[in-house]
């Protein structure tokens, strides 16, 4: 039980790795609406990125707590991969918008 149970959390940390991408773009968010304000494209970085992160770690949490459980709670693991898939689309939306003000700043100046 001991053994079952550490093996356990190694998978829970070691399945924590892939959010660091999202951590990064939340802090590069935080840190352009510290310099421009709050505009949309800063806003749609941050909401998309922090409901990736909330999904991601709900769903390795409950993965987490309700290892052998599982049939019960498939409803909700929907719910919260449809909260991710929304969340990288605002996350896109918001690098787009980005990316047009790079495009259109760098046609300015020409």
């Amino acid at each position: 039980m001991k053994n079952n149970l550490t093996a356990n959390i190694i998978e829970f940390m070691l399945s924590l790795i892939h959010i660091l991408p999202i951590v990064l773009v939340l802090a590069f968010a935080i840190y352009y609406i510290s310099k421009k304000g709050w505009n949309l494209e800063g806003i749609l970085l941050v909401a998309g990125s922090s409901a990736i992160l909330i999904s991601v770690l709900s769903t390795q949490l409950f993965i987490f707590i309700m290892y052998n459980q599982m049939n019960h709670i498939t409803l909700f693991m929907y719910i919260l991969n449809g909260l991710s898939f929304l969340g990288y689309l605002v996350l896109a939306l918001g690098v787009l918008g980005l990316i047009k003000k790079i495009i259109k700043l760098t046609n300015s100046e020409h």
